[in-house]
C-alpha cells in the first residue's frame, strides 16, 4: 500500500476490508482516566495512542487535530479574554496562529509516523464548526448565524494552517462537518475551495465526515470520499458496488454489540469512532469479528 496517497486505499476496496477508526476518546478513558493531559504531552499521547493502535489494529491512524486547539484554550484565558472581542473569523485566524498546539500536532505525527508505515489522516472541524466553537469557548456565545463569506475566510486560514503539515507525508485531510447547519453541502463545499486547493497542491485526498447524508453520492462529486459512520453495512455495500469511496458502519450500535456479526463485509471501507465509555470486553470482540 502507498501510505503517501489515500486514493491508493480505496482502489484496494474491493479486494480487502480496510478500517479507519477514531479511538483516541476511548484510549484516553481507559488508559489515561479520561485527562486531557494528553493533548499537552506528545509523548503521552504518543504513548496512548500507540497502546490503543496496537489492540485495535486500524488499517488507518487518524488524528483529530482540532482536539488540542480546544484544551490549548481551556488552559489559555489570557489569550482567550484578548481576542475575545474580535469578529469570529479573526478570532479563529489568531487561534490557528498559535504555535505551541501546532508545534505538538507535529511532534506527534512525527512521532508516530516513526513507529507506524500505516498512513496517517488528519481530521479537522469544518469552517462552519470551527467558527461555531469558536463563539461557544471564546465568546461564551451559543447558537449563531453565520454568512458563507465568513465560512469562506475561515476556510482560508484553514488552508494556511494545513500547509504547516506538508513536509510530513500525511495521506489525507477529513473535513468533520457541523451538524448544526441551514446551509447545504454544495454551498458549504464551494466556499471550502481553499481547503480543496492545498489538498490539490500537496496531493493529499480530501475527505468530508458528516453524522448523516441523505445523498452520499451527490457529496462523493465534491470531495474524494466520505466518512459516514451511520450508514449500514448493506447501505455501504450498495455504494460500493456503486464504486463509491465511502466509509462507514462503525457506529455506537457497532460497538456495543448490537449488529449481527454475519453481517460485516469482508471487503470495503469501514468507519467509526469508539465511544469513550465503551467497554473493553465488548469492542476487542467486534475488533476479532471484524478481522474474522
Amino acid at each position: 500500500m502507498n501510505v503517501g496517497s489515500y486514493e491508493s486505499i480505496f482502489t484496494c476496496i474491493n479486494e480487502k476490508q480496510l478500517t479507519l477508526i477514531d479511538f483516541t476518546d476511548y484510549a484516553n478513558r481507559l488508559l489515561n482516566n479520561g485527562k486531557k493531559d494528553l493533548y499537552q504531552k506528545p509523548d503521552l499521547f504518543i504513548s496512548i495512542f500507540t497502546q490503543a493502535e496496537r489492540l485495535l489494529n486500524p488499517d488507518v491512524l487518524n488524528i483529530d487535530v482540532s482536539s488540542f486547539y480546544q484544551v490549548y484554550l481551556e488552559n489559555e484565558q489570557v489569550f482567550v479574554q484578548s481576542i475575545k472581542s474580535k469578529r469570529l473569523p479573526v478570532i479563529m485566524k489568531n487561534i490557528l496562529a498559535q504555535e505551541k498546539p501546532k508545534s505538538l500536532i507535529t511532534e506527534i505525527i512525527n512521532g508516530l509516523k516513526s513507529l507506524s508505515k500505516k498512513p496517517v489522516v488528519i481530521s479537522i472541524d469544518s469552517p462552519q464548526k470551527w467558527l461555531q466553537e469558536a463563539s461557544k469557548s471564546v465568546k461564551g456565545e451559543g447558537e449563531i448565524s453565520l454568512s458563507l463569506d465568513e465560512i469562506e475566510r475561515a476556510s482560508m486560514y484553514i488552508a494556511e494552517f494545513l500547509r504547516s503539515f506538508s513536509t510530513l507525508n500525511i495521506s489525507a485531510i477529513v473535513i468533520k462537518e457541523s451538524e448544526n447547519t441551514i446551509f447545504t453541502h454544495d454551498e458549504l463545499l464551494e466556499r471550502y475551495q481553499p481547503i480543496t486547493n492545498v489538498a490539490k497542491h500537496y496531493k493529499w485526498s480530501l475527505g468530508l465526515q458528516m453524522d448523516t447524508c441523505l445523498n452520499p453520492t451527490e457529496i462523493r462529486k465534491l470531495v474524494d470520499f466520505c466518512l459516514i459512520s451511520s450508514l449500514t453495512f448493506p447501505e455501504l455495500t450498495s455504494l460500493w458496488e456503486e464504486g463509491q469511496a465511502i466509509g462507514g458502519g462503525l457506529d455506537q450500535r457497532f460497538w456495543e454489540g448490537q449488529i449481527q456479526t454475519g453481517t460485516i463485509p469482508k471487503t470495503g471501507l469501514l468507519f467509526g469512532k469508539i465511544p469513550a465509555d465503551a467497554e473493553p470486553e465488548t469492542v476487542l470482540s467486534q475488533i476479532q469479528n471484524l478481522r474474522n
